[in-house]
């Protein structure tokens, strides 16, 4: 249980840091180039 649980906060972050970046792409349809967040 305790392993589960620190590979849970391990992943945390990544799913965390990760999350937005899939949402800029997914609203302005950034490829990765310039990062403009509004428009």
């Amino acid at each position: 249980m305790k392993l589960a649980a620190l590979a849970l906060l391990l992943l945390l972050p990544l799913v965390a840091g990760a999350a937005p970046k899939q949402l800029v792409l997914l609203f302005t349809g950034d490829n990765g180039g310039e990062v403009a967040p509004c428009g």
